[in-house]
């Protein structure tokens, strides 16, 4: 297992496990690498397990000494941070490692020895377990092609959030008056699930003092859009084994919106060119200007009408003040550099063009039932990334209902976690009353107090019987009025049925709970019962000629 050893380190403040590190262990293999150094990942720190995963750059020397100047930005980096962190603290804002495209900000750096050579380094957030992906997977499809499946799922909106992070991370860098100088697609991360961007590699930029300092960083013998017009010349004009070019902040402008405009649309804004040269970008800036095509020019590729169109369809789901945005950096700011877009004006831009988080439905119709009869559960909500509601439904869609059958008082609670980890939550009540039952009735005998005479038949009182069988109510068999059928006779003579009303219905317009809950249901079945002896004393009065009292 590989140690480096004698360390002398600094740490940017983060976590207090890093602020003396005297020894680090490392995987016995590297998980990468680049031109200027080896990542692994990071067992122990002074003996113990980081505090959350961690990699570890050993910065390579390229006989040009870029191992000395890499670790000498990464230090003066540092030295902003723990200027800048107290006041965007003071501030109310959070601080530059709660940014999150800052994730991979150094945690700290440090000289040491490592298989008894000198080394410098430095360490950061592991992303890749984190469920992040170098965003150069999702525009390849020939390793895996599920990255890219899984991007241009994203809506525009999820894209928007992308493409907002990345503005917002660079804003923070331009507080510690910081250049990256190499923006392109393996030093940025993608985390599809969660919708976060993150910027790495941090060694090979450049601190500036002043805003019109000439500053210089390693450069690449290559061309491609990512990499502003004026650097492209710088590269052609010095084709040296380790060229350097003077970057600036109007650069590193020109690729953020590049970047912006890969991660909304996946491909770059000089997509259309046959070769995206400094020349060409430039006069297809002053004849055409973005987003145009014109297949019969040479300076276009061939074949890519469908394309366009494809691409068209989704320009229309950008907002105006973002196409603005791009034109101004990809037409006007290819041949004036100083009115290409600030990183402020970026994010204003694309935040304002995000759907708000919100619930704008929540709801149980009915909000009251009665044990046993359903329920529907109806949502709406906007802006949202993720929608799931708890006691066992889960995800849901963005809007829709669904119907329930609650046994029992209960809440429904509704969960949107929206974008920049915002998450917002939303309650659904309803009341089950329990089912009504008439387990038994007494329906006591008439009182008659003297006997009767029919056809000179004296007929005794006793004789004289009520059977009233026992009810129970079930639902869903519950109808308006509720009778009750009586069996009467008289003596061995029946009686034709009575049937009254057993309850009468007499609540309020909009009473607040179901009728047949409300608690003075029993004396109505008392009342409806002398109501029944009275008319059964009518009757035995007209029968025999008698009267009851």
């Amino acid at each position: 297992m590989p140690r480096i050893t004698d360390i002398t380190s600094l740490s940017s403040g983060f976590h207090a496990a890093y602020d003396d590190v005297r020894e680090l262990e490392l995987d016995d293999l590297a998980l990468g690498g680049g031109a200027f150094g080896d990542v692994y990942g990071l067992v122990a720190v002074n003996g113990a397990p980081p505090p959350a995963r961690q990699i570890v750059k050993v910065l390579r020397d390229d006989s040009y000494g870029s191992a000395q100047k890499g670790f000498d930005t990464i230090q003066k980096l540092q030295g902003r941070i723990l200027e800048v962190n107290p006041h965007r603290v003071a501030t109310f804002r959070a601080p530059l490692q709660d940014v999150p495209a800052l994730r991979a900000l150094p945690q700290f750096s440090f000289r040491g020895r490592m298989s008894n050579m000198p080394v410098f380094g430095y360490s950061a957030d592991r992303l890749d377990t984190a469920g992040y992906l170098p965003f150069s997977a999702f525009l390849e499809t020939d390793a895996d092609p599920q990255p890219r499946k899984r991007y241009v799922e994203l809506s525009m909106d999820d894209r928007m959030l992308l493409a907002h992070e990345l503005a917002e991370g660079f804003d923070a860098l331009r507080e510690l008056w910081y250049i990256h100088g190499d923006v392109n697609p393996p030093n940025l991360f993608v985390n599809v699930d969660r919708c976060r961007v993150a910027i790495i590699d941090y060694d090979s930029g450049a601190v500036t003092d002043a805003p019109d300092e000439k500053t210089t960083t390693f450069g690449k013998l290559t061309e491609g859009e990512w990499l502003a017009p004026e650097i492209m010349e710088q590269l052609l004009a010095n084709r040296t084994a380790r060229p350097t070019v003077q970057v600036t902040q109007f650069t590193d402008n020109w690729a953020v919106a590049v970047g912006i405009h890969y991660l909304l649309f996946l491909c770059g804004p000089m997509w259309l060119l046959a070769r995206p040269s400094a020349h060409n970008v430039r006069d297809y800036a002053a004849r055409y200007g973005w987003p145009r095509y014109d297949p019969a020019d040479p300076l276009f590729a061939r074949g890519y009408e469908d394309h366009y169109q494809i691409f068209g369809e989704l320009l229309q789901e950008v907002p105006a003040e973002v196409i603005r945005r791009m034109r101004d950096a990809m037409t006007v700011g290819a041949g004036d550099p100083v009115r290409r877009p600030t990183y402020y004006q970026w994010t204003e831009a694309l935040k304002t063009a995000q759907t708000p988080l919100a619930i704008s439905i929540f709801r149980v119709v009915p909000g009251s039932t009665v044990e046993g009869h359903p329920v529907r559960l109806e949502w709406e909500v906007t802006g949202a990334r993720r929608v799931s509601i708890d006691q066992g439904i889960g995800d849901v869609a963005h809007d829709g209902s669904q119907e329930l059958v609650p046994l029992h008082n209960q809440t429904w609670t509704l969960t949107a976690e929206g974008r920049n980890g915002a998450v917002i939550t939303a309650a659904a009540p309803v009341s089950v009353w329990p089912l009504p039952v008439i387990r038994s009735v007494f329906v006591p005998a008439p009182d008659l107090r003297h006997s009767v005479v029919l056809r000179d038949v004296r007929i005794p009182a006793p004789h004289v019987s009520i059977a009233a069988p026992r009810i129970r109510l079930a639902a869903p068999s519950i109808r308006l009025p509720l009778t009750l059928d009586l069996s009467v006779r008289l003596g061995s003579d029946p009686v034709p049925r009575f049937p009254d009303p057993l309850l009468v219905r007499s609540a309020p317009a909009t009473p607040a709970a179901p009728w047949w809950t409300r608690g003075d249901w029993v004396p109505r079945i008392g009342d409806t019962l002398q109501h029944l002896a009275a008319r059964l004393r009518a009757e035995i009065a007209a029968r025999f000629g008698g009267s009851g009292p």
